[in-house]
């Protein structure tokens, strides 16, 4: 992941900036290669029959799609990333996600069955805090994504899907106020909220060699990341401040890696170069994002 400086915010939505809880680094899970990369397209998005994103003015504003990939020795059934829009296209944020692309990890072992994939996202996180997403996105409804799988057929290995449609969400999708972020992923029997032990999350390296110590290169393609994720390591369903995590992969004990994870949002920019937040207006909203901008420098 790349290590971030300052970050320019041009919304007035609330960040919990990132602070690590408590002395130390923080406890490592271990992650594995997975070589068999096959590809599963859902059929469900929130109960109704998936769509998929055919529009070509839109513009990837996260992306972690790129090997190598790896995944968990641990099973989890519920994990958390935290991630952030900047550098990239979609910084600053304040826009509509209108497409996300998933990817999982089947278990060695594992009986194959029909599954959901959860995906909620939270407008900040705080690793100090229990539960540790702090805020859920304040304008969007829904924020949680309900994808849903049969059961995979080609074995072990992690599943990706094509970028599936949430326009048909209310407000044509999920609005994100800001750069920071964080979002959950848990495995359920279909159409509940009982977890299952199937899959587990798919950890995703952009550019770099996950066997060595050197983070240059590391995180996502499009966006960024901390180097830190959570794990409900007590399986109580919520995570907790406690469980802050990082991957060991090999011998390096704090690799850099990220949940698999792609959104795309419509980025046309307005022609009017003062309308700074891209909203279609000029307020006073436009004013304070260059002070903010301004007061933030440079990365």
């Amino acid at each position: 992941m790349r290590t971030i400086g300052k970050i320019a915010t041009t919304t007035l939505a609330a960040i919990a900036a990132p602070c690590l809880a408590g002395p130390g680094a923080p406890p490592t899970d271990t992650a594995v290669p997975v070589t068999a990369i096959h590809h599963q397209d859902p059929v469900t998005v929130n109960g109704a029959p998936a769509r998929f994103s055919t529009t070509r003015t839109d513009t990837l504003v996260y992306d972690n799609s790129s090997g190598p990939f790896l995944t968990n020795t641990a099973n989890p059934v519920l994990g958390m990333d935290s991630a952030l829009f900047y550098p990239g296209p979609g910084a600053g944020g304040n826009f509509t996600v209108d497409a996300v692309g998933v990817a999982y990890s089947l278990i060695n072992g594992a009986t194959p069955v029909d599954f959901d994939m959860l995906v909620t996202f939270y407008d900040a996180w705080d690793n100090a805090t229990t539960p540790v997403p702090s805020a859920q996105l304040p304008l969007s409804a829904p924020v949680s994504v309900r994808i849903g799988f049969t059961a995979p057929t080609q074995g072990p290995g992690i599943y990706t899907s094509n970028l599936v449609s949430l326009t048909n969400l209310p407000g044509g999708g999920i609005l994100f106020p800001d750069n920071n972020w964080a979002f959950t992923i848990q495995f359920v029997q279909p159409n509940t909220t009982t977890p299952l032990a199937v899959g587990t999350y798919t950890i995703a390296y952009a550019n770099s060699n996950p066997n060595t110590d050197s983070p240059v290169g590391e995180g996502p393609n499009v966006g960024s990341s901390q180097y830190f994720f959570w794990r409900d390591a007590n399986l109580n369903n919520v995570i907790d401040a406690a469980e802050l995590r990082t991957f060991a992969v090999n011998s390096n004990t704090a690799s850099q890696g990220n949940f698999y994870l792609k959104l795309q949002a419509d980025r046309s920019v307005s022609t009017c170069q003062v309308d700074i937040n891209h909203d279609g207006q000029v307020n006073v909203a436009d004013f304070l994002a260059f002070l903010s901008a301004f007061a933030a420098g440079c990365p």
